[in-house]
């Protein structure tokens, strides 16, 4: 059985809108975007699945994800 987690990244950033109309979880922390470190972590941390519970500019984030294989990671998007 997969070991699950879920991310809550869905809101619309609203403080960051004077900074970029990037998603808040896809703004570059250091070299990579915080949600990717979110993802390196869990899997490095033996999670196999990942559900991102998505609202606000949820394509943009899908698109610049895709489904995990990248980060040895299944992703599945709830929107």
């Amino acid at each position: 059985m997969p070991v699950q987690a879920a991310i809550l990244a869905g809101g619309k950033g609203m403080r960051m809108r004077s900074v970029s109309d990037t998603p808040k979880v896809l703004l570059p922390l250091g070299d990579k975007p915080i949600l990717v470190h979110q993802l390196e972590w869990l899997k490095n941390s033996g999670f196999s699945e990942v559900f991102l519970c998505l609202g606000h500019q949820s394509d943009v984030i899908q698109e610049a994800l895709g489904d995990g294989s990248r980060y040895g990671l299944k992703i599945n998007y709830k929107i």
